[in-house]
């Protein structure tokens, strides 16, 4: 075992930090910043991008956002043809998730999706009370796999939730837990 002498330990320890900070830096400065990335901050809006874009992530944006904002914030699509350009216009929901394909032509498709319901509850993104699945309810803070099934049978049976008020309705679900799960449940207008 060798022994370094203090000056050589100092030497060492200031090399090692030196060399721990610059790697956490290069780091840093490849990921998206802190307020790109949806904080928890309910009126932000949160957009998934992936597939063939240099940054794939979560993003989130202040206001509404088009796909090709999103794209743009994700890196880009570089250069090619995109076979449904008029794509790049539509306005997306809070939620949503981008996917851009090449094809064996190398054409780009852009595909417009929802993000998985446990990422969506991740980033404070209700989930569609009328189109939610039953494992995914599981997922919420204070819904088993038991009240899980009674709330799906119960939009079955009733067609549908036309408000969330409509889910004190069902056994299990008072008042206070209602309260809890307004956050984290909507059905959309329209």
């Amino acid at each position: 075992m060798r022994i370094y002498s203090p000056k050589q330990s100092w030497l060492l320890l200031s090399l090692g930090t030196l060399l721990l900070l610059a790697s956490l830096f290069i780091t840093l400065s490849e990921r998206p910043g802190s307020d790109d990335i949806l904080q928890g901050n309910p009126s932000s809006i949160a957009i998934e991008v992936a597939g063939e874009t240099p940054n794939p992530g979560i993003y989130s944006f202040p206001t509404e956002v088009t796909v090709e904002r999103a794209l743009v914030k994700a890196g880009g699509i570089g250069r090619g043809k995109i076979s449904n350009p008029q794509v790049l216009n539509n306005t997306l929901n809070a939620g949503s998730k981008i996917v851009v394909i090449r094809d064996a032509e190398h054409t780009l498709i852009i595909e417009l999706a929802r993000m998985e319901p446990e990422k969506c509850i991740v980033f404070s993104v209700p989930l569609n009370l009328n189109e939610v699945e039953e494992e995914d309810l599981t997922l919420i803070p204070g819904i088993g796999p038991r009240l899980a099934q009674r709330i799906i049978q119960y939009r079955s049976k009733k067609g549908g939730f036309r408000k969330i008020e409509e889910l004190k309705d069902v056994r299990g679900i008072g008042k206070k837990k209602l309260r809890s799960l307004e956050r984290y449940l909507i059905i959309p207008k329209g």
